[in-house]
């Protein structure tokens, strides 16, 4: 297990049987064999969605990204959100730049 985060969970428990996700399964995989293969990094949108949720959940989540490094959000990275992509086209079209004009 990676340190920090907890055993199988969620599980779900049906009359006789306990499954857990196979995303979960995956993910979990992933993080106890090739998370030593990469050098890992942290945006502030994922702290900020690892902090929501369960308090214990998230309280496990934020510990076992703590040492991540974070990375600066740029120009260049804003330009990459897609909601920022949305925002930016809809006030082109509002003030009547870009494609798409009525």
């Amino acid at each position: 297990m990676f340190p920090g985060l907890p055993g199988p969970n969620p599980t779900h428990k049906l009359p006789g049987y306990r499954f857990e996700s196979r995303r979960t399964s995956t993910a979990r995989e992933w993080w106890e064999t090739r998370r030593q293969d990469f050098e890992l990094f942290i945006s502030p949108e994922v702290l900020g969605e690892a902090a929501k949720g369960d308090p214990e959940a998230a309280r496990l989540r934020l510990a076992a990204i703590a040492t991540f490094p974070l990375l600066a959000v740029t120009e260049e990275v804003e330009e990459l959100n897609p909601s920022r992509k949305l925002e930016k086209l809809k006030t082109e079209r509002g003030t009547g730049e870009g494609e798409g004009q009525s």
